[in-house]
């Protein structure tokens, strides 16, 4: 029988392992001013203006179930590295549109390699059937913590 005790050591040891691959990843690329968070982020933003969509902090903060405050330092911090900037839109002056800079899109090919890879080795020998459960099941565990 599966207990609560084993499925949050497994939760906790997955978490760790993901986290360490990132850091391999970031010690062999010292150049790079970007943190793992800022890449998933940066991702998602790129996503969005990809499809045409304007991307407001509170767009992040839903998408990644962050906190205001959390938020706010990982784009602070990815502008000031001039990764992304902040603009105000003409309608409302205290909306600010994240639209990336230029120096952007030199880590995002390099972040999507990344990611590709961690992916590509966390899922080896898992098939497309596994997966698919395993996707089931967090968004049911995402939205029961949501409640």
């Amino acid at each position: 029988m599966i207990t609560n005790d084993i499925i949050r050591k497994d939760f906790g040891v997955v978490m760790n392992l993901i986290k360490r691959q990132c850091a391999k990843i970031d010690s062999s690329r010292p150049d790079c001013a970007i943190t793992p968070k800022q890449g998933v982020v940066l991702g998602f933003i790129y996503s969005q203006i990809q499809q045409g969509k304007d991307v407001f902090q509170k767009d992040i903060e839903k998408e990644f179930s962050l906190r205001r405050s959390t938020a706010s330092e990982i784009l602070a911090l990815m502008e000031k590295n001039e990764i992304i900037r902040r603009e105000q839109i003409k309608d409302d002056a205290r909306m600010k549109k994240i639209v990336l800079a230029a120096k952007a899109k030199q880590y995002l090919q390099q972040i999507k390699k990344d990611s590709d890879g961690i992916t590509d080795l966390a899922f080896k020998g898992v098939t497309e059937q596994e997966k698919e459960v395993l996707k089931n099941i967090l968004q049911k565990v995402i939205k029961n913590l949501e409640e």
